[in-house]
C-alpha cells in the first residue's frame, strides 16, 4: 500500500521481447509517471537491433530508463539463470539465443521467436510467461525440459493464442491459462484453441473480456478470486 506522497516501488520490470504491444505501455508510463515510480531492476534480453527492423521503439524505452532511473540494475536474461526477489523464484527457461541453436534456425525470421520464457514460483505454485514464442521456441523447450518443469499452475498462452502449439500445451498441462486476447477472436482461433485444450480444460481458460482478473494462491493452487472492470479504455492512438 502506497501512502500519499510515496513512490510506487517496482522491484523488477520484465519484458519478454521488443514488440510494441509488450513494451510501449511501459515506455509511455515512464514519460507520464516516472516521478511517481521507483524502478529498481529491469530484466530482458532483446535481440540485436541491427538484425531487426521492428525495434525502433526500444530506444526511447532505454533512454527513459537511463534518464529516470540511473541506478536501476539490469539483468540480461539467459537460459539456466535462477534468482529470487521477495520470496519469488525466477527461472529463465529460454531466450532467442537458444532458438538460434536449433537445426535450420540459424537466423530468426519470426520476430516473436525473440521472446524470453520466464517461470515464477512461489508458495508451491508457478506462473509461466511464454511471450510470443512460436514453433521453434516450443521445440527447444520440449527438447530441453521435462514436462514437470514446463508445468505451471498458471500459463500465459503464447502469442495471444495466435500460434498453434499442441505438443507444448500437452506437455505443460497447466492448471489455468490466461489468453491476452479478446474472447471475440475465439471464432477465428478454433484450431489453436483445440490445441490448447490438449493440456487444460475449457473452464480453466480465461480470455480477455474487458475485465481485470485477480488470481491468488490457495492451498497450493491458483484460484480466480476477483473480477473487476478494466481501468482506462481503448488505446488512444498517441505515440510513446
Amino acid at each position: 500500500c502506497v501512502r500519499p506522497g510515496e513512490k510506487i516501488r517496482v522491484a523488477a520490470w520484465f519484458c519478454t521481447h521488443a514488440h510494441d504491444d509488450h513494451m510501449d505501455v511501459f515506455t509511455k508510463l515512464l514519460r507520464l509517471y516516472h516521478d511517481q515510480m521507483d524502478v529498481e531492476r529491469v530484466i530482458f534480453n532483446f535481440a540485436a537491433y541491427q538484425r531487426f527492423e521492428l525495434m525502433p521503439q526500444v530506444f526511447p524505452l532505454l533512454e527513459r530508463l537511463t534518464a529516470c532511473y540511473p541506478h536501476a540494475r539490469y539483468l540480461k536474461a539467459h537460459s539456466g539463470q535462477s534468482f529470487s526477489l521477495a520470496g519469488v523464484r525466477f527461472d529463465v527457461l529460454s531466450t532467442h539465443e537458444d532458438v538460434l541453436m536449433l537445426p535450420g534456425a540459424e537466423s530468426i525470421r519470426d520476430f516473436n521467436e525473440t521472446s524470453t520464457v520466464l517461470k515464477l514460483s512461489f508458495e508451491g505454485v508457478s506462473f509461466l510467461l511464454t511471450g510470443d514464442i512460436n514453433r521453434h521456441g516450443a521445440a527447444w523447450l520440449l527438447a530441453n525440459y521435462r514436462p514437470e518443469t514446463l508445468h505451471a499452475a498458471l500459463v500465459q498462452a503464447a502469442h495471444h493464442l495466435h500460434n498453434d502449439l499442441p505438443e507444448l500445451y500437452a506437455a505443460m498441462k497447466p492448471g489455468r491459462v490466461v489468453v491476452p486476447q479478446d474472447i471475440k477472436a475465439l471464432a477465428a482461433q478454433q484450431a489453436q484453441y483445440r490445441s490448447l485444450l490438449k493440456g487444460v480444460s475449457a473452464e480453466n481458460v480465461h480470455f480477455d473480456e474487458g475485465r481485470t482478473l485477480f488470481f491468488e494462491e490457495q492451498n497450493g493452487a491458483i484460484v480466480l478470486t476477483q473480477t473487476c472492470p478494466s481501468v482506462g479504455g481503448l488505446y488512444d492512438g498517441s505515440d510513446i
